[in-house]
């Protein structure tokens, strides 16, 4: 916390640092709060052994005073009936602690959410302009096909503090409802569609008709700006515009699936359409997502729909995908004969010149090492 105070009351550059320290400092106490207790499994522990115990001596007296004679008028019933309160009460404790640990949770998930909401709307510098131009994102758009997955980095929010590695965001690609129309219209995609409806449709045709406000909003898109992504952020899974998503670095990898499998992949991807985005990055759990998770619940392989098997990875205790691990992912495999990505373009941000550029993929495999703080700080 001190060294937070210090920097904010430094000069110009190392206020922003006082921030990200005050941050990690904050996710740290959300962080360990969400590791389990050991109160709670040694409380209930230390119940049953006092339970056992008791009980235990109540059978050694009732067969004392069953021996003696003196249960001739139900004493020994009497005593051992004692033991039911008891154990009652031992699982009441049992039943009150998952309570107690269940609203604990639910308090610290509330004030995580809180703390991440905050983080992701705050930037520290270069407020409101990034450096990818609308050429750029022009340019970007040009190349990607529906399918396609875009990941990103916005440089100076503090969120990027919290999160694992360089790149931090990730979405899915769809391009402009009439390319979106164009790229599906394919007779493996219709012969598929067929077989699960009964009757002759075209891929756009069954999400309206499976899907009709969300398709209409799709299609509609924002202030004459058509949506060409669906993306899990703060406010759900949601549709986005392009220059919402682009910031300062962008990269596309395209599946080496066909269009049937990315058909399904987008259907599946649908599904989740309007759902909450997971403040607790669990992948364990599909009532709510985070961003790579839309991405891996979207190509995840079925019984009858071929898929990325894309690796989980532990973090925090939880089985997890952040955007970094994509990429490393596609960097380690990408010269392989199982590699499962192509990749489409890499546009990389130099902070000191304030500028974004077209670069390698040499150069992009190499991303996933370098730190978040790819910034300068004179």
């Amino acid at each position: 916390m001190l060294i937070g105070i210090i920097s904010c009351r430094s000069g110009h550059w190392s206020a922003p640092v006082g921030l990200m320290c005050l941050a990690v400092l904050l996710l740290s106490s959300v962080f360990w709060a969400q590791k389990p207790s050991p109160l709670a499994s040694s409380s209930e522990s230390e119940c049953t052994l006092a339970y056992a115990t008791y009980a235990g001596r109540l059978r050694e007296q009732r067969s004392t005073l069953e021996y003696t004679g003196a249960d001739q008028e139900g004493s020994a019933d009497k005593v051992f009936g004692s033991i039911a309160p008891l154990k009652k009460s031992g699982a009441s404790f049992g039943a009150d602690l998952d309570v107690l640990t269940q609203e604990t949770r639910r308090l610290w998930y509330h004030a995580q959410k809180v703390v991440a909401q905050w983080m992701g709307d705050t930037r520290v510098k270069r407020i409101g302009t990034y450096l990818i131009t609308s050429e750029q994102q022009e340019q970007m758009d040009r190349s990607m096909l529906p399918g396609d997955i875009i990941i990103v980095r916005k440089n100076w929010y503090l969120s990027n503090v919290g999160l694992p590695g360089f790149w931090s965001h990730a979405a899915l690609y769809l391009g402009e409802p009439d390319k979106f129309k164009a790229y599906f219209d394919a007779p493996e995609v219709r012969t598929y569609l067929s077989t699960i409806t009964g009757k002759e449709t075209t891929l756009d045709q069954y999400l309206l008709t499976r899907w009709p406000r969300e398709w209409e909003r799709y299609t509609r898109g924002e202030s004459d700006d058509p949506y060409r992504v669906m993306e899990a952020i703060s406010e759900g899974v949601v549709f986005n515009n392009l220059g919402h998503v682009a910031g300062d670095y962008a990269a596309a990898l395209r599946p080496r699936l066909d269009k049937l499998a990315k058909a399904q992949a987008i259907i599946e991807a649908f599904h989740q359409l309007g759902k909450p985005y997971d403040f607790d990055f669990d992948f364990a759990t599909e009532h709510a997502l985070v961003c790579t998770e839309l991405i891996w619940r979207s190509y995840r392989p079925a019984l009858g729909k071929a898929g990325l098997d894309l690796p989980l990875v532990v973090i925090m205790g939880r089985k997890t995908l952040p955007a970094n691990e994509l990429v490393r992912f596609y960097a380690e495999k990408r010269k392989s004969p199982d590699a499962q990505l192509d990749f489409i373009f890499f546009i990389d941000a130099i902070e000191e010149q304030q500028i974004a550029t077209m670069s390698t993929e040499e150069e992009f495999a190499r991303t996933y090492l370098r730190t978040k703080w790819d910034i300068a700080l004179p």
